[in-house]
C-alpha cells in the first residue's frame, strides 16, 4: 500500500466526520440566529412598553396597549417557534440521512478491507489430488 492509497483511505474514512462537523457548525449557526432573533424580539417588546408606558394617559389606554403588544409578541414568538420546529425536523432529516450513508459506508469499507485481507493472506499449501 503506498502512501497515495493510506491518504485516500484516510480521507475516505473520515469523509463522514467532516460531514458531521459540518452539519454540526450549521446547526450552531442556525440556533445562535433563532437565539438573536429571540432576544431581539424580546428587547422590541420591551422598548415598545416603554414607549406605552411614557405616551399613554389612562390606565385603560395603557391596559389596552399592553395587550396589542402582547398580542404582537406572542405572533413573533409563535412564528419563531414554527422555524425552530422546520429547522429541527430538517436537522433530524439530514442527521438520519447522514447515519444511514454512514451505515453503509461503513459496511462497504469493511467488504472491501476484508476482500483485500483474504487476497494479502497467505495462500496455504495445496493438496495435490491423487
Amino acid at each position: 500500500m503506498t502512501y497515495d492509497d493510506l491518504y485516500t483511505q484516510a480521507q475516505k474514512a473520515g469523509a463522514p466526520l467532516a460531514e458531521m462537523t459540518e452539519f454540526g457548525f450549521e446547526s450552531f449557526e442556525k440556533g445562535f440566529q433563532m437565539q438573536a432573533d429571540l432576544l431581539g424580539d424580546a428587547i422590541d417588546l420591551a422598548v415598545e412598553q416603554m414607549k406605552v408606558a411614557a405616551s399613554t394617559t389612562s390606565p385603560t389606554e395603557y391596559f389596552q396597549a399592553q395587550t396589542k403588544l402582547a398580542e404582537e409578541y406572542v405572533a413573533r414568538v409563535q412564528k419563531r417557534a414554527e422555524s425552530l420546529m422546520e429547522t429541527a425536523t430538517e436537522a433530524q432529516g439530514k442527521l438520519a440521512a447522514w447515519a444511514e450513508q454512514g451505515i453503509k459506508q461503513a459496511q462497504s469499507n469493511f467488504g472491501e478491507t476484508m476482500a483485500a485481507a483474504q487476497a494479502a493472506a497467505p495462500k496455504p499449501a495445496g493438496k495435490k489430488g491423487a
